[in-house]
C-alpha cells in the first residue's frame, strides 16, 4: 500500500490489495493488545471455530472448502461484531464500572472501615472480659488436662509374620 497526497492508503500497482480474514493484528495495529489481559482473567472467552463447530466423522462433514469459509467467516464476524460493540458500548461501560468501583472505594473508605473501627473500640472491654473468664475457667482445666495427657507415653512396635 503506498500512500497518497491526502493520506490515505491507495493500493501499489506491485502489490495487490489482501483482505486479512485471520485474528491476527494487522501491520501497524496495536501489538500491545496481546498484554491487555496479562492476568489472564478472561482466557474462558477465547473461544475458536474449533471450539464451537466439530464434525464428528467422513460421513457427515462438509466439504474441505466449506469448512474452511465457515472457520474465516467465524472469526472475521466474532472479530468485528466485537469491535462495533466495544466502539458503541466500552466507554460508556468504562464510565459505568468507574463510577461502581469509586463508590465501593469510597464506601469502603468512609463508611465500612470507620464502623469497624467503632465496633473494635467499644468491644474491646468485651474482649478483656471474654478473656478474664476463659482464662479463670478455662484455663486450669486445660493446663491440668495437659499435665495429664503429657505424661501418656506410647510405644509402637510391629510384628512380621
Amino acid at each position: 500500500m503506498a500512500a497518497d497526497m491526502t493520506g490515505t492508503d491507495t493500493p501499489s500497482p506491485s502489490k495487490p490489495a489482501t483482505i486479512n480474514l485471520q485474528d491476527e493484528p494487522q501491520k501497524g495495529e496495536d501489538k500491545a493488545g496481546s498484554e491487555r489481559d496479562s492476568a489472564r482473567m478472561n482466557d474462558h472467552v477465547r473461544i475458536r471455530f474449533h471450539d464451537v463447530i466439530a464434525e464428528p466423522d467422513t460421513e457427515a462433514q462438509s466439504s474441505d472448502r466449506v469448512w474452511e469459509l465457515s472457520d474465516q467467516l467465524f472469526s472475521t464476524t466474532k472479530h468485528w461484531t466485537y469491535r462495533v460493540l466495544s466502539l458503541v458500548l466500552a466507554v460508556p461501560c468504562a464510565v459505568c464500572w468507574g463510577c461502581q468501583f469509586a463508590t465501593l472505594a469510597f464506601c469502603q473508605v468512609w463508611c465500612c472501615v470507620p464502623c469497624l473501627k467503632v465496633c473494635d473500640v467499644k468491644l474491646l472491654c468485651v474482649r478483656r472480659v471474654c478473656q478474664g473468664l476463659a482464662g479463670a475457667c478455662i484455663g486450669p482445666v486445660a493446663e491440668n488436662a495437659g499435665k495429664f495427657l503429657g505424661g501418656i507415653r506410647a510405644k509402637m512396635t510391629t510384628e512380621t509374620v
